[in-house]
């Protein structure tokens, strides 16, 4: 997906590691951008898949380089807690969650609307599962 949409736009993209030991992963990816595009980027788009949502809707809101965030079937039904306060500090201009109506935190979704930020917007795909 990151070839591809290199590819296309020729946006850079970086393909974070996953798993993660339940810590902040995104501080050692920050570093890498910031060590090699020597501190010149000015925003960051963010998108994640499955618990790569979750880490964006986790830790995204530490990060003012993040601009936006797309998040596909995050499984928010684990650590709601933690994806909460993630998503209360995060001041970007948007983040979108996408959930196929058949993926498991579908159901769950509407957690998200609760929270009541104008930043935050949740897109429902009929007749999609977790991968899509």
């Amino acid at each position: 997906m990151a070839s591809h949409i290199h590819q296309k736009y020729g946006i850079t993209t970086i393909v974070s590691s996953n798993p993660f030991n339940g810590e902040n992963p995104l501080d050692i990816d920050i570093g890498v951008i910031n060590e090699f595009a020597n501190n010149q980027v000015s925003e960051i788009y963010y998108m994640g898949h499955s618990n790569g949502a979750v880490i964006g809707a986790c830790w995204g809101g530490q990060y003012p380089l993040i601009k936006r965030m797309l998040l596909i079937n995050p499984p928010i039904m684990m650590n709601w807690h933690k994806t909460k306060q993630g998503l209360k500090s995060f001041q970007g201009e948007r983040a979108t969650f996408i959930f196929g109506e058949h993926d498991p935190s579908a159901k769950y979704a509407g957690l998200i609307e609760l929270l009541k930020q104008g930043n935050l917007h949740l897109v429902m795909f009929p007749n999609a599962d977790h991968n899509f």
